[in-house]
Formats: structure tokens, sequence, C-alpha cells
């Protein structure tokens, strides 16, 4: 297994380097781990239409660069949070007969063990989320391409919650 740390790179250069890591995960049969820093952009989901889910006069008059992931989800403001990205070889014995539910589930738990290890009683909330005392503080998302799985996903800091719901509708 690989980790890499990043500092605050900017949206479009995470999704990149993610784009490759999967390539990089597939050719060497190795799960990759990425952990970077507040971006002060918008990740938007796949799928997502950027009109229906932003005030994208707002994020162009404040300088905020809207970002497509390349994993469905909903869209997210990146200011003061720690993302992460996984990729683990579709073939690897990680992942061996699970299906999108459990590989949710099995990411989360190795997630959620590394917060226990803080102190902070996190707890996994089917499909996708990490609660703490009720609360979300992480949403996930995947996709499944070049034979990789990549999981994106978050786990809030802080939050300006005026600031955030000022970019996001």
């Amino acid at each position: 297994m690989k980790i890499y740390r990043d500092t605050k790179n900017k949206g479009a250069v995470n999704m990149a380097v993610d784009e490759y890591l999967m390539l990089q995960s597939a050719a060497e049969n190795e799960i990759i781990w990425r952990f970077s820093g507040p971006k002060n952009c918008v990740y938007l989901g796949y799928f997502q239409s950027a009109e229906q889910e932003l005030d994208l006069a707002k994020c162009h008059a404040d300088k905020i660069d809207v970002i497509r992931r390349q994993t469905g989800g909903g869209a997210v403001y990146s200011d003061s949070e720690l993302t992460y990205s996984v990729c683990i070889p579709l073939g690897h014995p990680f992942l061996k007969s699970m299906g999108v539910r459990e590989s949710y589930e099995q990411i989360i738990k190795i997630i959620i063990k590394g917060l226990k290890g803080l102190g902070i009683n996190a707890t996994f909330k089917p499909l996708n989320d990490i609660l703490v005392d009720g609360k979300k503080i992480s949403g996930n998302a995947q996709t499944r391409r070049h034979g990789v799985l990549l999981q994106h996903g978050t786990l809030l800091m802080d939050v300006d919650v005026e600031k955030m719901f000022s970019y996001l509708k």
C-alpha cells in the first residue's frame, strides 16, 4: 500500500492526480491512499448539473474554482476539511467479492478506526457517510474505471455554514 499527503493543490490538479493514481494502482496492483488539505473550491459530483447545484455567479465573483469529480455524489465546498481518495484495483484481495455497499462500508471502517485512534467517536451511516454525535462529518463517493475502484471522501474539520451555502444551493 502507498500513502501520499499533498499540500493545498488546486481542485483540477487533485482530480488529475487521482486519475494518474488510478492508472498507477491498476498497473502495480496496489492500494493507494492520498490525503490533502483545503482547496477553496467546489467539487461537483460526476452526474450533477452545475446550474442546478451551485450559485455559479457567486463562485465566479469569489474566484472559487468549480471542478467536476470522477465520482458521483453531491457537491462539496472544499475549504476546511481533509479530503482523501483511495484507489483499489478491482482484482485486489481486499475487494474480493464486494459489491458497492460493502466496499463503502469496509473503506469507511478504515477511516473510522483512524478517527477512533484520535479519540473521535465516529460511526458509519450507510450508504456512505461518517457521523459524530449524530452529525455528518464525512461523505464519500465512488467510481469504478480503468480496472480500479476510486473512492473520494471528506473529513469536515470546521465549517462556515453561511459561506458554504452561499455557493451551494
